[in-house]
């Protein structure tokens, strides 16, 4: 069919008549001659659109680029980064009301790990378009750019359904050129604007040094990150549009030698880029200047910028080493809202190597090691525990790697008490098995082991190791504990012998990074507890809220009662059944037969709450168990805390909000 388009050039143009009669001192003829080229690029687009077009069947947008399987399961904000928020951006970008940009970083297809301002604002139109789900539910009427709970099932709902919308065909030809104009006339619209600009807000900007990138080596012609500095805008947004590098640790002179380029990158793209030579930086020069540039900081946010050099290629260096940063006092200069040049206070700088050996670097990396559990450890036999799982990768050089050294430490008994041999497997053989050496002052608590591992790794290349503990046959009469494990490294111990040795070609390298484990649990019988089901809901006033908890608690190895029970919020009034039985009204009050539970078997725990609002204690409440205090079949008292065991922790309803009672 076909569809009359009134072509507004006209319109248009009378716009650009009336900018044009607008007075603008020193750039009026400038601006003169940019409206008329704009009217006819309008003219152009005009006979390429004619009067009339064909209505076509729009397409279909489907989501693409995230895995078939993949779930938000995290919380987002402004400051997050990795492929969620890739995908995040995405699933925004499927719908033009929550898209974040139509060019440039952001827009579909070039979308980043990177939540900024942007990808706040677009999470805001994406809860305001589904305001109903998102924020009424929990009592919202603003959207937060926060992606939590509820904007997550939203987000998951829509991954799973797919999203379509029909839009009608559109020629890239006339796009381009409309996009063309757009740009110009954003352009002149800024250049009107600052010079008639209303007082606006005015506002102050600040730098700090970030420890994200430090101890960095760079070799001949490799392209490397060395600094990364933070900017924080206050009261105002400030657009930076001159960025300072200055340079110690050498003349300019040296530096030129030594750098062929340097680079400023924001959220991974170059901002700015100075080739370092004669023609640009003089032998007097203190800094690198990075002017014209574009970048946002938002009010009371902040935006980051690294700091990339190219190392020269050439068989030796004039400096081993130069600091990089805007250290001057006026070294990064912005514009507020008001219109008015604000400058940052001056920075440390941070320091990198130049290195012309081809060095190996050693860095671990966790590996999927055990979480906090409780472990169910024999307690007629030896029984091995993990505590660790990691990953060693070597870079730029084969290495031998002669030691490992892991640091041992337990919760209440002594570590001789539970264990001494300790186990180092590579996947699932054998390499060492090294006694525990006990550490002085500890109460005989904390130990570690060192071992022979005596290994070449190329380059390259990852190993996995695993730390794993022989239990001894444990009886309750010492009970179990809580038992973890660390590898870090830099650390000495008494003797002055590093955490881990490794060598490239006789030069020694340090382990980079370091690893600490979750406590494990160690316990022959214990209750296993599951939340089946939770609820909490307030009444028509928000003054009371009624909730419950359902926990399966299942006896393993062993029979056990339940002896005591707290929560975390003790304006709750709570009752307790476990297996139908009153066990709790305020105290404990079951009996043995009520509260036990034997070997192999499992009673339901079911708690309900009533929480009456008063004039102090309203807000945000939800029903929560603190602790569970039990004993096992030989009377050995245990209590088990939220703060200690995660399965604790996530016993509990979600939140909602109580008002405040009028007396």
């Amino acid at each position: 069919m076909k569809k009359k388009i009134i072509v507004g050039i006209m319109a248009l143009s009378l716009c650009f008549v009336a900018l044009g009669a607008v007075q603008v001192q020193g750039e009026e003829s400038d601006i003169r001659e940019e409206m008329a080229a704009l009217e006819a690029m309008l003219q152009k687009i005009a006979e390429q659109l004619g009067t009339t077009t064909d209505v076509t069947p729009g397409e279909t947008v489907s989501i693409e680029g995230i895995p078939a399987n993949f779930m938000f399961n995290q919380n987002l904000s402004q400051g997050s980064r990795g492929m969620a928020v890739k995908y995040l951006q995405i699933v925004l970008n499927a719908n033009p009301d929550t898209r974040l940009a139509q060019t440039g970083p952001g827009s579909p297809g070039n979308e980043t790990e990177y939540f900024g301002p942007i990808t706040r604002e677009a999470v805001n139109k994406f809860q305001s378009k589904y305001a109903s789900e998102i924020l009424n539910p929990i009592g919202l009427n603003a959207p937060t750019g926060f992606v939590g709970t509820q904007t997550r099932a939203k987000l998951n709902s829509i991954l799973q359904k797919g999203v379509s919308e029909t839009r009608p065909p559109v020629d890239n030809t006339i796009m381009e050129a409309l996009k063309e104009i757009a740009d110009a006339v954003k352009n002149l619209s800024a250049r009107v604007d600052a010079l008639y600009r209303a007082p606006g807000e005015e506002g102050d900007l600040s730098v700090s040094l970030r420890s994200d990138i430090r101890n960095v080596s760079v070799r001949p012609n490799e392209n490397k990150d060395v600094a990364m500095f933070r900017m924080e805008a206050e009261d105002s947004d400030i657009d930076v549009q001159r960025i300072d590098i200055y340079v110690t640790g050498g003349s300019m002179t040296e530096f030129r030698g030594d750098i062929d380029k340097m680079y400023l990158k924001v959220d991974g793209d170059v901002v700015g880029e100075r080739a370092i030579n004669r023609d640009t930086v003089g032998r007097d020069d203190k800094y690198i200047r990075f002017s014209g540039l574009e970048i946002e900081v938002p009010a009371d946010g902040y935006e980051d910028f690294v700091v990339t050099v190219t190392a020269a290629d050439k068989s030796t260096f004039t400096n081993t080493s130069y600091t990089v940063g805007p250290t001057g006092s006026n070294a990064i200069r912005g514009v507020d809202g008001a219109g008015i040049s604000v400058f940052a206070s001056s920075v440390s700088g941070r320091s990198f190597e130049l290195d012309h050996e081809t060095t190996g670097v050693l860095t671990i990396k966790d590996n999927d090691s055990p979480k906090e559990n409780v472990v169910l450890v024999d307690e007629d036999d030896n029984t091995e525990v993990k505590l660790l799982n990691f990953k060693l990768s070597v870079k730029d050089s084969d290495i031998e790697l002669e030691k490992l050294r892991v640091e041992l430490e337990g919760e209440d008994h002594k570590l001789e008490d539970i264990f001494e041999d300790v186990l180092l497997y590579q996947g699932n053989t054998l390499i060492d098995v090294q006694t525990v050496t006990i550490k002085s002052g500890t109460e005989d608590k904390e130990g570690y082991v060192v071992f022979d591992v005596e290994m070449d790794i190329d380059a390259g290349k990852e190993v996995v190791f695993s730390v794993v503990i022989d239990v001894f046959g444990m009886n309750m009469d010492t009970d179990g504990d809580r038992i973890g494990a660390k590898i870090k490294a830099e650390i000495l111990d008494e003797e002055n012998e590093k955490i881990a040795y490794a060598y490239d070609s006789d030069k020694e390298i340090d382990l980079k990074g370091d690893l600490q484990g979750d406590y494990q649990a160690l316990y022959p019988s214990f209750p296993e507890l599951k939340m089946t089901d939770s609820s909490i809901e307030a009444d028509k006033d928000r003054t009371r809220a009624n909730a419950y908890l359902v926990v399966d608690v299942k006896a393993i190895e062993g029979d056990i009662t339940l002896t005591g029970i707290t929560f975390t919020d003790a304006h709750w009034d709570v009752v307790v059944e476990l297996g139908g039985n009153d066990v709790y009204d305020g105290s404990w009050i079951g009996t043995t037969s009520e509260s036990t539970i034997t070997k192999g078997r499992t009673k339901e725990l079911e708690v309900l709450g009533v929480y009456n609002a008063d004039n102090t204690n309203y807000g945000w409440v939800r029903l929560a168990i603190e602790s569970i205090e039990w004993e096992d079949e030989e009377g050995n008292d245990f209590t088990w805390t939220a703060s200690e065991y995660d399965f604790i922790e996530i016993l509990r309803t979600g939140r909602i909000y109580l008002s405040q009672q009028s007396l």
